[in-house]
């Protein structure tokens, strides 16, 4: 299936495309499954990256002190995003906040932070992302799941606005089924190229915003498979 997959990407101009950014990706992979970690948060926003995809500028906090300190540096409106032990949706566990100013960051970070432990207590904190507010018209959702480690089959699920409402669902099976991904936009096939490149990847969730230039990565997690 593998050589059949790289044949498809190559047929396309996709397979040197995407060589360099799954090499690096690897790497990173690698040493998380070594480590016996099986979620990934921010990381997957790092290794999309390498295949080409837009990400909203962030950087990690530790106090409210680096928090003023980052927010200032990337320039306001910023969003705060709680990282957490386990990959949750911080929108479901009230662990995201837009804010406007230091005065707003003041208010706003206890109340995140203990919003999230409320609602979810087993989780620890690893720090609060601070991340550029994107400025968009609209959101778009995927989620993509297979059930065992083969690169086929799996389910994709794209969501324009709301992410209750699913605009499209597809089961890909065979090589044929791949042919959606000619339809993307260019600025989002590289999270499905990367989702096909690592079978051990069990899903993948990415939501990006629609921007007049593109679409603009401003979260991303995935679970590897356990065993």
């Amino acid at each position: 299936m593998f050589e059949k997959l790289k044949n498809f990407l190559d047929k396309r101009g996709w397979k040197d495309r995407f060589a360099i950014g799954r090499k690096k990706a690897k790497k990173i992979l690698d040493k998380f499954k070594k480590s016996d970690r099986f979620e990934l948060d921010r990381e997957v926003m790092e290794l999309l990256e390498f295949y080409g995809l837009e990400v909203a500028e962030f950087k990690i906090a530790k106090s409210i002190e680096d928090v003023y300190a980052v927010a200032q540096e990337l320039g306001y409106p910023v969003v705060l995003k709680t990282l957490t032990s386990r990959a949750v949706h911080r929108e479901d566990a009230g662990g995201i906040c837009l804010v406007r100013s230091k005065e707003e960051v003041k208010e706003a970070y206890p109340s995140v932070l203990g919003e999230i432990f409320t609602r979810m207590p087993w989780l620890s904190l690893e720090g609060v992302m601070v991340q550029k507010f994107v400025d968009g018209k609209y959101g778009l959702w995927i989620k993509m799941e297979r059930e065992n480690k083969d690169i086929l089959p799996f389910v994709v699920e794209l969501r324009e606005g709301e992410r209750e409402k699913v605009s499209r669902a597809i089961f890909v099976k065979s090589e044929k089924d791949l042919d959606f991904l000619s339809q993307l936009p260019e600025e989002i096939l590289g999270a499905y190229i990367f989702f096909l490149h690592f079978p051990d990847i069990r899903k993948m969730e990415a939501d990006f915003v629609g921007t007049d230039e593109g679409f603009v990565l401003v979260d991303a997690k995935a679970y590897l498979f356990e065993s």
